[in-house]
């Protein structure tokens, strides 16, 4: 018996440690870790169960009997709020969100070309602003904008970008930057503001007028702002990660620290705005978001952890309390009976509403406590229909139901970009073979997203030719000292997304003459050449251009994008006037060889050793300035104060981490020069 006793103990231990441990949110978020929970599973309903209750909730939505989006033509769609029949740029900012998530291509393009056909401004003041409000044939009920539009058609624009590229019919990216910097032109004071107010760094409740003075808590998803700073590309990623910290610090102010209630709207300072409106100070319909933004912000970020954990726990407590099948849609932020009730679509009543149910449940991701599992389930039981009194929101209701579904599914997800291998095909004489002995310093902080595809076998080093590794040097050959690639890599990448890699391929051979790369003409090179080059050729299989060229159309072929060409070259053509000509004519090879257009990518060219340093050859620095004449894409790097050997025809090591710095600022140049 005391056995059976002591088993019947450790059993129930277990099982609450168990369930101690089912109950603690992820410490992590997605930005960092790539995962997303589905509490539905751990609550024990099948993957196939959740899915088709996520497709049908998304049917119910776009596709049933009571849907809100409508096709019209053969390119266009909008989002109606049914109750109120009009387009609002929320709706159709949340049917683009959806597509994107759900990947659906041509529902996000038709909704897109709605909303810039009809509702954005694409001239005056409120240039690239949206008209909040429109009847369904698109013509305005009001020309102002509401900000919590644009901050969802940024975002989902900025996900499209990364989901299914640019090139597609639609710039997304550019649009969504169109916003934004039509957002930080306006000067006009109080009459059209920033969508952000300059100032607090907050979300405004509308860039205009009066409504720019105060802000809406259900506005804030600080996530979307670190979803701006890694992947807008407008040169504001500190302000967007600041505007993320300070909203954080602003739904701390502006929640109830007993009740987790908030306002529909506050002051900047989180304060009450004290309106003396029915709408503004209490618990209402906006505010419903509130908790699902929170839980959308802990998903992907989880930077305000300690303070969201209790938000949550807070939130559902105080709804507990009310009754879990009873609790209403508008409270005091106190947690006390609202004396006025905000009516909605004609009708005016106090309901347990499905929206605030579905957000209630989806903060469940967030709390801490055993209750938020019976939040969960009341969610995954609802149903979508009528209320006693007749009243039905498919609208807003809907989307809600829709989002919070995928959030607690897993489904509502940092859409990234798809990993870019930027290709960079070097070649040269020794200074880009690299003379200079790899330093210490030179090995270390080197990032996994600089690569170098491996141009001849080095079993010492375990490489093998044409496969890709961390670009740690030799960049070149087994035994090659550092080059002007190891800097020029290195120094690119600070400036670009973290979806971009940057891989180089150098095949180059000291003391040998641009000859050596002409494909009609190098085996005579070759044949007159000294046994010590001809043994460095024969590492190449005897042909370097044809190892250059394979070597880059293995890597396009594994989806690498050609963006330059760098050659340092010219010591041993030193006063061959014709050397612009055979540059030209291996560029133009190059770019044959490997399917590509004429002048389709720059060429970066190095001078050699400079004069002010006395360079034994640098009398061909003013030939290969003449570069750009013969090749409008070329570009000539100086090379004045790099830090040379004591041969002075070579680099020191500082002087190829400079040149290489160098060949990097000119290319960041032409990027930006690109956008």
């Amino acid at each position: 018996m005391k056995i059976k006793v002591f088993f019947l103990l450790i059993f129930a231990i277990s099982m609450q440690l168990s369930a101690e441990n089912s109950l603690k949110p992820w410490e992590s978020g997605a930005f960092e870790t790539g995962k997303y929970r589905n509490l539905f599973v751990e609550l024990g309903y099948s993957e196939s169960e959740v899915d088709n209750k996520l497709q049908e909730i998304f049917v119910s939505l776009f596709e049933g009997p009571d849907k809100v989006y409508f096709e019209v033509g053969d390119s266009m769609a909008y989002v109606s709020d049914i109750k109120n029949n009009d387009v609002r740029s929320e709706g159709m900012s949340y049917g683009m969100m959806t597509a994107v998530q759900l990947d659906k291509k041509e529902m996000f393009d038709r909704l897109w070309r709605w909303s810039k056909h009809f509702m954005q401004h694409q001239e005056g003041a409120m240039k690239g602003y949206f008209r909040w409000s429109c009847k369904i044939d698109g013509t305005p009920n009001s020309q102002g904008p509401a900000s919590d539009g644009e901050l969802f058609f940024i975002t989902s624009l900025i996900f499209a970008s990364n989901r299914w590229g640019n090139d597609t019919g639609i710039d997304y990216l550019s649009e969504a930057q169109f916003i934004l910097n039509s957002s930080f032109e306006k000067t006009d004071g109080d009459r059209v503001t920033p969508l952000i107010h300059p100032e607090h760094k907050l979300i405004t409740f509308v860039p205009t007028g009066f409504g720019s003075n105060f802000t809406d808590p259900s506005y804030h998803i600080p996530a979307f702002y670190e979803v701006w700073a890694r992947w807008a590309d407008d040169g504001r990623a500190e302000y967007w990660r600041e505007c993320a910290k300070k909203s954080r610090e602003f739904l701390q102010k502006a929640i109830h620290p007993e009740t987790g209630l908030n306002p529909d709207y506050s002051n900047y300072d989180g304060s009450l705005l004290n309106s003396d409106r029915i709408i503004g100070d209490a618990f209402r319909f906006d505010s419903w978001r509130v908790p699902l933004n929170i839980t959308i912000d802990y998903t992907w970020s989880a930077k305000d952890k300690e303070w969201q954990q209790n938000y949550g726990k807070t939130f559902q407590n105080f709804l507990y309390s009310q009754g879990i099948d009873t609790y209403v849609d508008q409270y005091n932020v106190d947690g006390s009976d609202v004396t006025e009730i905000l009516g909605a679509g004609g009708f005016t009543a106090l309901r347990h509403s499905l929206g605030l149910v579905s957000t209630s449940a989806a903060v469940s991701l967030v709390s801490t406590h055993d209750k938020k599992d019976d939040f969960v389930h009341k969610l995954w039981n609802a149903k979508h229909e009528p209320y006693e009194d007749g009243y039905f929101d498919a609208y807003f209701d809907g989307f809600l139901r829709l989002f919070s579904f995928m959030a607690l599914s897993g489904n509502y997800k940092i859409i990234t970009p798809k990993e870019e291998v930027h290709l960079y095909i070097s070649f040269g004489q020794s200074n880009m073979e690299g003379s200079a002995r790899i330093e210490a310093i030179d090995t270390l902080d080197i990032s996994n997203r600089f690569l170098v595809m491996q141009a001849v076998d080095c079993p010492d080093l375990g490489r093998e030719l044409g496969q890709w590794y961390k670009a740690v040097p030799p960049l070149v050959r087994c035994h090659t000292g550092l080059t002007p690639t190891d800097y020029f890599g290195r120094s690119l990448l600070e400036t670009l997304p973290e979806h971009v890699k940057v891989g180089v391929i150098n095949v180059s051979v000291g003391g040998c003459k641009i000859e050596l790369f002409e494909k009609d003409n190098f085996e005579a090179y070759v044949e007159t050449s000294p046994d010590w080059l001809k043994n460095m050729v024969k590492e190449y299989d005897g042909n370097p251009y044809q190892r250059l060229v394979d070597l880059a159309n293995k890597a396009t072929s594994e989806g690498a994008i050609i963006k330059g060409i760098l050659i340092h070259q010219g010591e041993s053509n030193t006063g061959d006037k014709d050397w612009p000509i055979k540059v030209k004519n291996v560029y133009d090879n190059i770019l044959k060889d490997v399917g590509m257009q004429p002048n389709s990518v720059p060429l970066l060219a190095g001078e050699v050793v400079h004069e002010e340093q006395n360079g034994v050859c640098a009398s061909m620095n003013e030939i290969i300035n003449e570069l750009p004449k013969y090749i409008p894409s070329a570009y000539v790097i100086s090379s004045r104060g790099c830090g040379v050997a004591r041969d002075n025809l070579h680099f020191s090591a500082e002087g190829y981490r400079t040149l290489g710095k160098r060949y990097a600022e000119q290319m960041i140049l032409i990027n930006n020069k690109n956008r």
